[in-house]
């Protein structure tokens, strides 16, 4: 009995490892599946929920560059996986690995106008409680 019990502890024990961290964690996921909707869609103004005005600024130059050459970008993220989260009062942060998958293709006619490319990062999200709501504020490539 003592050995079932430890077994269901150590496989709990990964979904509780980052305590108060899934809240922060979960606002990292919903501002990597809107920025994809972002770049697929042009449109920056979806990002208001989830990522701070300094960060919208930040990807401003991308979605221009996009629409200056009539283009869309498709994004996948393949990979995700927390390494470190934590919070400081209306601050966090939260350290990822990811691959990501994308190209740019015409909005018009599909055509591809960049070349797919796999990339991976190391990721550090800094992230500000805005009322209620943690946004990210930054993002930070660590090599």
């Amino acid at each position: 009995m003592r050995n079932l019990i430890l077994t269901v502890i150590l496989i709990l024990l990964p979904l509780h490892s980052f305590g108060q961290g899934g809240e922060i964690i979960d606002a990292v996921k919903r501002y990597n599946s809107t920025l994809i909707k972002v770049y697929s869609t042009l449109n920056l103004n979806l990002l208001k929920d989830v990522a701070t005005v300094d960060e919208m600024s930040r990807i401003f130059p991308v979605v221009q560059a996009l629409v200056n050459q009539n283009s869309i970008m498709i994004a996948q993220q393949r990979y995700f996986e927390v390494r470190d989260a934590r919070i400081k009062g209306k601050k966090a942060e939260v350290i990822t690995e990811e691959i990501w998958f994308y190209w740019w293709q015409d909005k018009k006619n599909n055509t591809i106008t960049r070349p797919p490319r796999e990339a991976y990062y190391k990721i550090k999200y800094h992230l500000i409680k805005d009322r209620k709501t943690w946004k990210v504020d930054k993002l930070e490539e660590i090599k």
